[in-house]
């Protein structure tokens, strides 16, 4: 995860993190100039989303199973996690 924070200019990003020992995604904060983020975060410890707040430009967000495992989305502290999204925000799906 590291790693992503030298890509400052990338504009979109799908990151499965399905069952991976990812806890937080602080690292994704640092990615200024993104506009649309899918999320695939079943089964992985990331409770928090706060960090996405940061991400002003940010117009879609998608947390889901992408390979339809599970029934996806968003858990309940995930969602909660996100009482401050971006002003940018035009799409949000769980």
């Amino acid at each position: 995860m590291d790693a992503l924070s030298k890509l400052s200019n990338l504009q979109q990003l799908t990151l499965d993190l399905s069952g991976r020992q990812v806890s937080n995604l602080e690292v994704l904060s640092k990615l200024s100039n993104l506009q649309q983020l899918t999320l695939d975060l079943s089964g992985s410890r990331v409770s928090n989303l706060e960090a996405l707040s940061q991400l002003t430009k940010l117009q879609k967000l998608s947390i889901q199973s992408l390979f339809g495992i599970d029934s996806g989305g968003a858990t309940r502290a995930q969602r909660m996690s996100l009482r401050k999204i971006p002003a940018s925000l035009r799409e949000l799906k769980f």
